[in-house]
């Protein structure tokens, strides 16, 4: 991983401290978060002030009065309705102590904390209160990034305008020989672009030929400079402006430019306002596509006899409508350096290292990597145009649904919309029997969100039948991690087709029974192999063989795991808890649990043998309460073991039908 630093976003990202925190002002800080995400931002800012009076008055950890001082902080200058703004800068401070006083310089939160108590002061307009802080976020900084990207980002800027505000000329010549020339800076080891696995690129079809065949089109790499044009958003990025908002959207484009460089040292970008000559054209939308704040598609138009290339970026501080809440600048930038490699022509990849990987969002170094560019390079040794595969679609497949790439590669996200409708995300969820969906979402959809209702929601989707759905508070819909909240499909909607999940090729089809079956003869996948899948509740099960026997257990797309039980199950099968195997913290909406993370030299399920299977152990008495226990079943066969096969959910016929897919590479490193 040579290239990669870690990259600190503006917005402040804390994790929670649960293990840590005491309960009381615990849950007054995820009741806070909650009331953030269903848009009660005032209730929001009681339950956090509460929170931070209660661990003040306890005397709790010092890194949850942090996180809260922060959370809190947040609320009062994201809401200048709340008339609170000027209560932020003592809570910043207060935090800034904390950090200052627990964490080593350069530690991410802590460094997190000088860019929005920075930011505070310069937005504020008190510039010279604003240096102090910026030279320390600087001088921290060059710890962990790397000196072309920490004299070139906003923090950089800021200090420059403010030096200026100031009347110091002298540091602004100081900082401006620091921002533009690289021998004045502290030095480096340089370190080369590594070599590659060809196997592992992820070239692919990026799109379409005038009679609907998938093809390949890039921009020649000699044209420079590569122009883009940025407007400006109607909706900025919270607690900036307009203009501060694009500023940090090119920043984050720029990454790219910085990046291939590496390999192209004469490429350039350039970037106007609002001139439709330019190749790439930035637009920005209160309604983006799948919702998603950051997207790129590529356009290739026949024009007197040659292929013109083109591409549009899509960006977004405010991707769910009537959400009441806006991205921060970081979250803007971040998914603007993600977007624009699909702008170059970069299509997605599942378990990589990759800023365009569907897990994104879960890596250390948001940046362009090794991978990104030796995949750029082949992209552009593909001659432009090459076509590939057939245009029509085939037979019984009443629709096929790219993944939606959240950067959360832990949930499968698919849009239902009929074609020319507004997006219909919903999470893929074959542990469910049926439909869910947040407020929020449904408030975006127009859907009323009344408390009683004796018949569920309907919503018209792509293959005519209708999803039917509750509205629920539930907070397992809102897909943690992801921060997504959006609807959730389960049985009922899905047990009249057979169901395929290509996890390699991204891509759900919903098939039609009458003309596709697994365990068909002559078989309809030549490998496949077919196992009896009994429903319960429109739920899918299947015998699985571990340990010393067998156990009926849930086919379940939502679960991230691989095997999961409780700890009586796994004794009755032989298995014994390792104490000194790792543990980890599941969460679900009406429990917490912690299992035991072991290894299985071999499971099987039907004729398919699987070999080191990793088993999750919902352990008794280690605090909480054990999901599992809250399902009919209490064994889970989730998404890390599925990955491995195309999963075929035949629904009508209860058989589910795996082929296996070529042995996977090393889990995506983190950066």
């Amino acid at each position: 991983m040579g290239r990669h630093s870690r990259v600190l976003c503006l917005s402040l990202a804390f994790a929670t401290i649960a293990d840590l925190a005491a309960a009381d002002a615990q849950r007054r800080l995820e009741a806070g978060r909650s009331e953030l995400e269903s848009g009660d931002h005032a209730e929001a800012a009681v339950e956090f002030e509460r929170g931070l009076a209660e661990a003040r008055e306890d005397g709790d950890p010092a890194s949850l009065v942090f996180v809260l001082c922060a959370e809190l902080a947040d609320v009062y200058t994201t809401y200048p309705d709340l008339g609170r703004e000027s209560d932020a800068e003592p809570l910043l401070l207060e935090a800034r102590g904390i950090a200052e006083a627990t964490l080593p310089a350069g530690n991410g939160n802590r460094l997190a904390l000088l860019q929005r108590l920075g930011q505070f002061y310069y937005i504020q307009d008190r510039r010279p209160e604003a240096i102090p802080v910026l030279e320390q976020y600087m001088e921290e900084g060059a710890v962990s990034i790397p000196p072309e990207r920490l004299y070139s980002s906003q923090e950089s800027s800021m200090l420059r305008d403010a030096y200026g505000a100031a009347g110091d000329s002298e540091a602004v010549a100081r900082l401006d020989r620091l921002r533009n020339d690289p021998t004045s800076r502290r030095a480096l080891p340089s370190e080369q672009v590594a070599a590659i696995d060809p196997t592992a690129l992820y070239v692919e079809a990026n799109a379409r030929a005038a009679d609907g065949t998938p093809i390949t089109v890039h921009f020649d790499p000699a044209l420079v400079p590569l122009r883009v044009s940025v407007g400006l958003p109607d909706t900025p990025a919270a607690g900036g402006t307009p203009e501060q908002t694009r500023a940090v959207a090119i920043e984050g484009m720029r990454e790219w430019e910085r990046a291939i460089r590496e390999i192209r040292p004469d490429f350039r970008l350039e970037f106007e306002s609002e001139t439709p000559s330019a190749p790439i054209q930035v637009i920005w939308s209160d309604r983006p596509p799948n919702y998603v704040a950051g997207s790129a598609r590529m356009i290739a138009v026949e024009k007197d006899g040659a292929l013109q290339v083109t591409a549009q970026v899509i960006l977004s501080a405010k991707p769910l409508p009537g959400r009441g809440e806006q991205l921060g600048p970081g979250d803007v930038r971040i998914h603007a350096t993600h977007a624009f490699g699909g702008a170059l022509g970069l299509g997605y990849c599942w378990e990589c290292d990759s800023i365009r990987s569907m897990g994104w969002r879960h890596r250390d170094a948001l940046l362009p990597t090794d991978l990104d560019l030796r995949t750029l390079e082949a992209l552009w040794a593909v001659p432009n145009g090459t076509r590939s595969g057939e245009a029509t679609a085939a037979r019984g497949v009443l629709a096929d649904l790219p993944f939606i790439n959240t950067g959360d590669d832990r949930h499968i996200f698919v849009d239902l919309a009929k074609p020319g409708s507004a997006p219909f995300v919903a999470q893929l969820d074959t542990g469910a029997n049926t439909g869910f969906m947040t407020p929020i979402y449904a408030r975006a959809l127009g859907v009323a969100t009344r408390a009683a209702k004796s018949d569920p929601h309907r919503r018209d989707t792509v293959t005519g039948k209708p999803v039917l759905f509750w509205v629920t508070d539930q907070a397992a819909v809102s897909f943690g991690d992801s921060g997504m909240s959006y609807a959730l499909i389960g049985g009922e909607y899905l047990e009249d087709y057979v169901v395929e999940v290509d996890f390699v090729g991204r891509r759900v089809r919903l098939l039609d029974p009458a003309i596709h079956r697994v365990g068909a003869d002559p078989p309809d996948r030549p490998t496949e192999q077919v196992i009896d899948m009994p429903l319960n509740e429109v739920r899918p099960y299947v015998s699985i063989s571990i340990g010393s026997g067998s156990v009926l257990a849930l086919v379940d797309t939502g679960s991230t795991g691989s095997i999961s039980t409780s700890q009586e199950v796994a004794e009755t099968l032989g298995i014994a808890v390792d104490p000194d195997a790792p543990r980890r913290t599941w969460t679900n909406v009406v429990a917490t649990s912690i299992a035991s993370v072991q290894r299985l030299p071999v499971a099987k399920l039907g004729p398919v043998t699987l070999h080191d299977v990793e088993i999750d152990i919902g352990l008794r008495g280690e605090g909480g309460v054990r999901i599992e226990r809250t399902l009919r079943g209490e064994t889970l066969i989730g998404q890390h073991l599925l990955r491995d096969f195309v999963v075929r959910f035949d629904y009508p016929r209860r058989k589910l039908g795996l082929t296996p897919v070529a042995p996977r590479k090393p889990q995506e490193k983190s950066g």
